[in-house]
Protein backbone atom coordinates (compact mmCIF):
# COMPACT_ATOMS: atom_id res chain seq x y z
CA UNK A 1 0.00 0.00 0.00
CA UNK A 2 3.01 1.90 0.64
CA UNK A 3 3.85 1.86 -2.53
CA UNK A 4 0.75 2.93 -4.43
CA UNK A 5 0.70 5.99 -2.13
CA UNK A 6 4.50 7.01 -3.03
CA UNK A 7 4.09 6.14 -6.93
CA UNK A 8 0.48 8.56 -6.78
CA UNK A 9 2.71 11.34 -4.59
CA UNK A 10 5.32 11.03 -7.44
CA UNK A 11 2.30 10.99 -10.67
CA UNK A 12 0.83 13.99 -8.79
CA UNK A 13 4.30 16.11 -8.26
CA UNK A 14 5.22 15.23 -11.87
CA UNK A 15 1.91 16.39 -12.86
CA UNK A 16 2.01 19.61 -10.88
CA UNK A 17 5.56 20.17 -11.97
CA UNK A 18 4.36 19.89 -15.62
CA UNK A 19 1.55 22.24 -15.49
CA UNK A 20 3.78 24.66 -14.07
CA UNK A 21 6.19 24.87 -16.61
CA UNK A 22 3.16 24.87 -19.03
CA UNK A 23 1.84 28.11 -17.56
CA UNK A 24 5.53 29.37 -17.30
CA UNK A 25 5.62 28.57 -21.06
CA UNK A 26 2.55 30.03 -21.68
CA UNK A 27 3.24 33.54 -19.97
CA UNK A 28 6.37 33.74 -21.59
CA UNK A 29 5.21 33.34 -24.99
CA UNK A 30 2.24 35.77 -23.91
CA UNK A 31 4.98 38.33 -22.94
CA UNK A 32 6.58 38.24 -26.51
CA UNK A 33 3.47 38.59 -28.33
CA UNK A 34 2.64 41.76 -26.56
CA UNK A 35 5.74 42.80 -27.02
CA UNK A 36 5.57 42.39 -30.51
CA UNK A 37 2.38 44.26 -30.49
CA UNK A 38 3.86 46.80 -28.52
CA UNK A 39 6.55 47.47 -31.26
CA UNK A 40 3.59 47.55 -34.01
CA UNK A 41 1.47 49.88 -31.79
CA UNK A 42 5.02 52.17 -31.73
CA UNK A 43 5.38 52.53 -35.18
CA UNK A 44 1.72 53.46 -35.86
CA UNK A 45 1.95 56.27 -33.44
CA UNK A 46 5.59 57.46 -34.89
CA UNK A 47 3.78 56.81 -38.62
CA UNK A 48 0.55 58.99 -37.21
CA UNK A 49 2.84 61.42 -35.35
CA UNK A 50 4.98 62.41 -38.89
CA UNK A 51 1.76 62.46 -40.68
CA UNK A 52 0.34 64.93 -37.83
CA UNK A 53 3.11 67.32 -38.50
CA UNK A 54 2.94 67.13 -42.06
CA UNK A 55 -0.57 68.18 -42.09
CA UNK A 56 0.27 70.77 -40.04
CA UNK A 57 2.80 72.14 -42.01
CA UNK A 58 0.43 71.73 -44.75
CA UNK A 59 -2.13 73.86 -43.19
CA UNK A 60 0.66 76.52 -43.01
CA UNK A 61 1.88 76.60 -46.14
CA UNK A 62 -2.07 77.18 -47.15
CA UNK A 63 -2.66 79.59 -44.85
CA UNK A 64 0.10 81.42 -45.98
CA UNK A 65 -0.53 81.16 -49.40
CA UNK A 66 -4.35 82.55 -49.11
CA UNK A 67 -2.35 85.17 -46.96
CA UNK A 68 -0.45 86.61 -49.86
CA UNK A 69 -3.28 86.21 -51.84
CA UNK A 70 -5.41 88.44 -49.82
CA UNK A 71 -2.78 90.91 -49.22
CA UNK A 72 -1.94 91.17 -52.94
CA UNK A 73 -5.68 92.27 -54.04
Amino acid sequence: MDAIRKSLVVCGVGAMGAAGVLLIVKAARHRHHMSMYEKVGKGVNEKLKESMAALDKATAHVQTVFEHMKNGK
